[in-house]
């Protein structure tokens, strides 16, 4: 299917009369717009919220730094659709876009096997490893609530308590910020709490902190003020 900025009865660009014949036959046209309406510049962004809305995952092929696609985007996520993004060359403009999508936070794409994984289940055994983790870490934690002692400073905090204790009510922080804080409040741990012969932790990633913020925004613990910025919610 297509969705126009224009009516419905215009093909546009002229080059596409082919492929508008096409969707005819095989497919559909869809427009909000009275037929006959140009295709003026600011009707693109507001069909653009159509496009996400009918899509179970919305895929970003090429894009520029400041593109059209980020208006997708913005619109996908505010209606719960997963993103990805196809990876390119740092030096190719047309990927910049891409590439800043990855770094946010965007699902990575490199062949159609990583889409048909992503909807269908298969194949996604990482990543149903670390929604298992999460849970049974958030689910230790509401079991011992009640069971406050005086050692209860000396128990690891989840990764979602770390995170909410970096945010607050107001204004929305950046999850590469997030991250960045993280990653320094591990090494203060580290310094100050780790003996010698103790294993030292990893450091949490950009696509666990992903998914954890994901399954946050699910329970309502913390809301995405925009695209890649997180604050807390509730009291």
């Amino acid at each position: 299917f297509a969705v126009l900025g224009c009516g419905v009865d215009l093909c546009y660009p002229d080059e596409n009369q082919v492929l508008y014949d096409r969707l005819l036959e095989e497919g559909g046209i869809l427009s909000e717009f009275p037929p006959g309406t140009p295709p003026d510049s600011k009707n693109f962004p507001q069909r653009n919220r159509i496009i996400s809305g009918l899509s179970d995952l919305v895929l970003v092929i090429q894009a520029r730094r400041r593109s059209g696609s980020q208006i997708t985007v913005d619109m996908a996520l505010e209606q719960g659709r997963e993103v990805f993004a196809l990876p390119g060359r740092v030096s190719d403009a047309l990927s910049d876009g891409c590439n800043r999508l990855i770094r946010q936070g965007a699902w990575i794409a490199t062949c159609p096997e990583d889409l048909l994984e992503y909807i269908f289940g298969a194949g996604c055994e990482e990543r149903d490893k670390s929604i298992k983790r999460y849970r049974q870490r958030d689910e230790k934690a509401d079991s011992t609530a009640g069971n406050i002692t005086v050692e209860i400073d000396q128990q690891p905090l989840t990764l979602s308590d770390r995170i909410l204790s970096l945010l607050s009510h107001e204004d929305g922080k950046h999850i590469e910020q997030i991250l960045t804080e993280l990653r320094e409040m591990e090494e203060q741990e580290d310094e100050t709490g780790t003996e010698e012969g103790d294993e030292k932790k990893t450091g949490v990633g950009l696509a666990e902190l992903n998914l954890c913020l994901f399954h946050m925004k699910m329970d309502g613990r913390v809301d995405e003020t925009m695209a890649g910025y997180y604050r807390r919610t509730g009291a």
